[in-house]
């Protein structure tokens, strides 16, 4: 395989800026980590706070994973983001971990403090805040596609949001009704089951789909639109709707991260 960057120096046998025994590493864990090149939003808010911090991205196998977690806290890394297939699997290997982690089934950051893991979720709270930089969501009808692990963590912190109601759409309607166990008492929802891979979403002011699979209908379009996958084709951007991308939600999840690592020097 080859590397993105060139010559320079090199850790676990990857190109990295300069580091000396002083620099605190953290990593990016994926199975294209190094391809993603997402190491990139970690590292401009390190180099922007003038500090001896680099973030280098790490391609593990799956096969990997409990290995490297095992001696995660033994080595010089300080802490960690891990990319959607990895994020469940992970919850599975930890036991010491926030109680939204426990709660939502997977976990996508860890960090290192006093020779114990930290485990958490970022994305779904990323998502919200992210969302709030554009439009209120208090007041206002919103959709989680897919009863995913994510959506859990969306749902997590939309209680404490006021939307008006949060409508939770699944081909099984079990599984929505999982995510309605979260906001139960919290927030108003409504559960709608998925049928001829068709989803209706005239009366919704905000999106958030988790698996990008369904084709939308609209008789008015949402307010706004957020893809949680990679690349979510044509599914929205042919109705010319306003949408946040994935792109953007890591931008958010490096800058929210990178604070508490810094936060916690």
């Amino acid at each position: 395989m080859q590397n993105r960057r060139g010559g320079g120096q090199k850790f676990m046998g990857y190109p990295v800026e300069k580091i000396d025994k002083e620099t605190q590493l953290f990593v990016y864990i994926g199975p294209n980590a190094i391809e993603e090149e997402r190491d990139r939003y970690f590292n401009r808010h390190f180099k922007e706070a003038d500090l001896n911090k680099t973030l280098m991205p790490l391609n593990i196998r799956e096969e990997d994973l409990g290995f490297f977690i095992h001696n995660f806290k033994n080595s010089k890394i300080k802490g960690g983001y891990f990319a959607q297939p990895y994020q469940e699997i992970l919850h599975g290997l930890l036991n010491d971990m926030s109680d939204e982690a426990k709660r939502c089934g997977l976990v996508d950051t860890i960090m290192i403090q006093n020779g114990a893991y930290i485990a958490d979720v970022t994305q779904g709270y990323a998502v919200l805040d992210l969302i709030e930089e554009r439009i209120s969501i208090e007041k206002k009808r919103i959709a989680v596609i897919g009863a995913t692990p994510l959506s859990k963590s969306l749902l997590w912190h939309l209680r404490e949001k006021n939307p008006m109601l949060v409508v939770l759409m699944d081909e099984v309607v079990e599984a929505a009704a999982e995510l309605d166990r979260i906001a139960a008492g919290h927030i108003e929802t409504d559960i709608r089951r998925i049928q001829n891979r068709e989803i209706d979403l005239s009366d919704i002011d905000i999106v958030i789909d988790t698996l990008c699979s369904y084709r939308p209908r609209f008789s008015k379009h949402p307010d706004l639109i957020v893809t949680l996958k990679d690349q979510p084709g044509s599914l929205y951007s042919d109705n010319g709707l306003e949408s946040v991308t994935y792109d953007e939600i890591f931008a958010k999840i490096a800058q929210i991260k990178t604070k508490e690592w810094i936060d916690h020097e």
